[in-house]
């Protein structure tokens, strides 16, 4: 990591950075999970007013980089875990997100390392527990098989529906991929 991000990591992590158990306290209402060098995290800033956005991953530079090109006006709604989103979700508190966005997850290709990929029926559940009624998981991928098992995971959850997917920012890992399938589900009922 270069000097700048370091530098930049000490002077902004105290007035944006949170650890997960203190998300609670901040409410929000709005998760970018796994926002990469930060550029789906400033595009949901962009494209919203008012709603608290919790950006969260565990890539140290990719954090640096977010909160270098963090507009300054935005330290009341913008906050950032650098951590597991798994570890992070059980401290949100349940029905209160409108979104959940969740960008290119690593999907983990090999079938002996399926268990490590995010999005899995054991762990759907907690991701849409915590959406409120019209919340919305949406996910982006590159991986076909990675992408239509998520759906088939998400269809059988009685309190989702396939809705439209929102916009998304234009990402460095999306730009790179030749094809990417865009899933977005409303939570139907609390």
């Amino acid at each position: 990591m270069s000097a700048a991000k370091r530098d930049g990591l000490e002077r902004l992590w105290p007035l944006y950075g949170l650890e997960a158990e203190s998300v609670a306290e901040f409410s929000p209402q709005i998760i970018d999970v796994g926002f990469g060098n930060g550029e789906s995290t400033l595009d949901l800033i962009s494209r919203t007013c008012t709603e608290r956005i919790l950006a969260v991953d565990i890539y140290r530079p990719g954090v640096a980089s977010l909160l270098l090109s963090l507009p300054a006006d935005q330290a009341q709604r913008v906050r950032i875990v650098r951590g597991d989103i798994m570890e992070v979700l059980p401290f949100v508190a349940p029905e209160t997100l409108q979104l959940i966005q969740v960008l290119f997850p690593d999907p983990w290709p090999k079938r002996r390392h399926s268990r490590r990929r995010l999005l899995r029926p054991d762990t759907l559940p907690l991701f849409t527990s915590r959406l409120a009624r019209d919340g919305v998981l949406f996910v982006a991928s590159d991986d076909h098989g990675y992408a239509g098992e998520i759906h088939q995971a998400c269809r059988r959850l009685s309190d989702l529906a396939v809705t439209r997917p929102p916009s998304r920012a234009s990402t460095k890992y999306g730009r790179r991929s030749d094809s990417v399938y865009e899933l977005a589900w409303r939570r139907v009922a609390t």
